[in-house]
């Protein structure tokens, strides 16, 4: 009896960590915004040691890769950090998948292939969450810049001048995409150089290539404020309408999802409505 109520309890001790770690709970908003105000807390150096040691294997092997270097630099992520935390889930998937097969009941020894395909199901987890999260946030700089430029031609429009504008316009926008360039533009203005190469070269370092279309097309455009006025306002069209497709894309994407789930349930409905009748009938024969 005490033996199956621990049991019970394990079991759903174990399935509410499952569910708290699929659907975690929505933070307050006034914590999110005293995080995104407060600056970064440096990383504790015993926490640095074990992050290299971690890394160390991989890093021999030439990683992180070109693509994974441009998702850390989106989500400014340490790449000794990443590289632990994929070892992590490697040696974690390479155990948990033989361990559930000894459970289940496998007699004998667990295959090899076991333990390998678990170490690349994590492996490649890892580079997925990361990529993920860093589309996300290269959305958030899409929409921020495209706010910006909006909000930067009509400064220009009403006769402030380049820097005082792009003061104006970047000052209106709130988020981590907006403070990211805003360091950006401040790092310029104190180096005495232009704002369009620093935002290509950003551009470049995320692979936005927004930025980096834009730090072309205002070098092209030279310093006249009426042609840079023109580029701008084309330029923040051309990411509205990009903006507007891809969300028209993603909203189709997701009725074709829902298509099937509700033809499995028109079927059962169906079932349910006509499988009395066709008893009766069946019987009556």
């Amino acid at each position: 009896m005490i033996r199956d109520l621990f049991l019970g309890a394990g079991a759903g001790l174990g399935l509410a960590l499952v569910v708290y770690g699929i659907r975690p709970p929505r933070p307050a908003l006034a914590r999110v915004l005293a995080t995104l105000r407060s600056p970064p807390t440096p990383m504790p150096t015993g926490r640095l040691r074990a992050y290299g040691v971690l890394a160390a294997p991989l890093r021999r092997l030439g990683l992180p890769r070109t693509q994974v270097r441009e998702d850390l630099a989106v989500l400014q992520r340490d790449p000794a950090q990443h590289l632990a935390e994929q070892a992590a889930a490697t040696l974690l998937g390479g155990l948990v998948i033989p361990l559930a097969a000894a459970m289940a009941g496998f007699s004998g020894q667990v295959p090899l292939w076991l333990a390998v395909l678990g170490g690349a199901i994590g492996f490649r987890w890892a580079d997925a969450h990361l990529h993920a999260q860093a589309q996300r946030r290269r959305d958030q700089l899409r929409h921020t810049l495209s706010v910006m430029l909006t909000l930067l031609t009509i400064s220009l429009a009403r006769g402030a001048g380049l820097e005082q504008a792009l003061d104006d316009a970047s000052g209106v926008c709130t988020g981590w995409a907006a403070n990211r360039l805003r360091q950006v533009l401040a790092t310029a203005r104190v180096l005495r150089q232009p704002p369009w190469p620093a935002l290509g070269r950003m551009g470049e370092d995320t692979n936005v290539a927004e930025l980096s279309e834009l730090a072309a097309s205002m070098t092209l455009a030279g310093t006249e404020g009426a042609r840079i006025r023109a580029s701008l306002s084309a330029r923040a069209a051309a990411m509205r309408s990009t903006a507007t497709t891809a969300m028209e894309t993603e909203a189709e994407k997701a009725s074709s999802r829902m298509a099937m789930p509700l033809l499995i349930l028109g079927l059962a409905y169906l079932i349910f409505l006509l499988y009395p009748p066709l008893v009766s009938i069946s019987s009556s024969l």
